[in-house]
């Protein structure tokens, strides 16, 4: 969803033009009268993720709301001092900084040491956002970009485990059976996210550590392998969609996240199209693509053995299908060009986290779709009224 602006353009609008200077980006007419403003469209989406935030909060403890806080309130400090020196009027009341602060909250580990939430909001909003303009004239979503940079400056701090929620403790083998009484606490346990374990545990029978697993000799029994690896590490489907596994705090429950952008799709802040598209492609394309198993001398590829139901609910596909990729801002204007935004980023989606290096690629992926965003808006842009082809 986006962080920024409002755009009142109907379907049939051409791409955006350039704005000046401390100016919204705007279509061309047909304009559509709405009552809807920026402050209000900001804070809508904010209650919209405030029940995921609360989860968040149940399942990790205070450290949530700790890091969360860390996050808006840099922000907000960032924006209104950029605004500041720029001898600009101070728009933190509109929610957009607040907003984008709560996103990046989202996109971090709750255990992050208070520099990492801190650095990735000051860098989504002093240069993702108020570097480029300001409110509407960003480039790229400013809380992935915030994201991308701690993960490149602290990459074990965000993506080398996630702490196991202790409110389920009971559905982990560690904290299940840790000894009782008064003096026995234990505060969480540090683990590989659900998509880095199942990636992780591959990589390893590929490199020959097989544990229990047979050396497979022929395709079928790569296949079943495969079957048997995902059965090992893979996580119940109930875990991942209501919250109790670890991640990051934007991706601990799906059905909260889903039910807050049906809320935004019925008031019609976002499309229904983009999160659809979205998702579904990454669900296919994570059962159809082939998957490398490693046999005695020879490597298989195994296709259409993979797991979408999981794909889909683990990670923050979720988030970043209905709050990310739906950005105002850095998404297409064209209905035909948000499909191609979509598709685009469920397919990368895929690829990274399959064949990458890292286990979650929502970032990036829409990252680099925000990246094509203006020659997306170039080449699907609607026919001026009464214009004639060339002959």
């Amino acid at each position: 969803m986006p962080d920024e602006q409002t755009n009142t353009a109907s379907d049939a609008t051409p791409e955006a033009a350039q704005a000046a200077p401390g100016r919204l980006l705007v279509t061309s007419s047909p304009h559509l009268r709405s009552p809807e403003s920026i402050p209000r469209i900001m804070w809508t989406v904010t209650a919209a993720l405030l029940p995921a935030l609360a989860w968040a909060v149940y399942v990790f403890g205070p450290q949530a709301l700790v890091l969360t806080a860390i996050c808006v309130a840099s922000a907000v400090a960032t924006e209104a001092a950029i605004q500041r020196f720029r001898g600009k009027p101070i728009t933190v009341a509109d929610g957009s900084a607040v907003l984008s602060g709560l996103l990046v909250a989202f996109v971090l580990p709750a255990h992050a040491p208070w520099y990492v939430p801190m650095t990735a909001s000051i860098f989504a909003l002093g240069i993702v956002k108020q570097l480029f303009g300001g409110l509407g004239c960003n480039v790229w979503n400013p809380a992935l970009m915030g994201r991308a940079f701690v993960l490149a400056a602290w990459a074990p701090l965000v993506v080398s485990g996630s702490n196991w929620p202790t409110a389920f403790g009971w559905r982990h083998p560690a904290l299940a059976a840790a000894p009782a009484g008064p003096d026995a606490q234990v505060d969480a346990v540090t683990g590989p996210t659900p998509l880095n374990r199942l990636k992780e545990r591959l990589r390893e029978f590929n490199a020959g550590n097989r544990r229990n697993v047979a050396v497979p000799t022929n395709a079928n029994e790569a296949r079943e392998a495969l079957r048997q690896i995902q059965a090992e590490e893979g996580t119940p489907l109930d875990d991942l969609y209501f919250g109790r596994t670890g991640g990051c705090i934007g991706e601990v429950n799906a059905a909260l996240l889903f039910l807050g952008g049906i809320v935004l799709v019925a008031l019609n802040y976002i499309k229904w199209q983009m999160p659809v598209l979205y998702i579904g492609t990454v669900m296919l394309l994570s059962w159809a693509l082939p998957i490398a198993v490693q046999g005695e001398g020879t490597r298989y590829l195994v296709w259409f053995a993979g797991q979408p139901l999981a794909e889909i609910f683990a990670g923050g596909l979720f988030l970043g299908a209905f709050y990310m990729a739906t950005d105002m801002v850095t998404s297409p204007v064209t209905t035909r060009g948000q499909v191609m935004f979509a598709v685009g980023c469920g397919l990368l989606t895929v690829l990274i986290r399959r064949y990458g290096g890292y286990p979650e690629g929502v970032c990036y992926a829409i990252l680099l779709m925000n990246t094509a965003t203006p020659i997306i808006n170039r080449y699907t842009r609607q026919s001026v009224f009464g214009k004639r082809p060339k002959k």
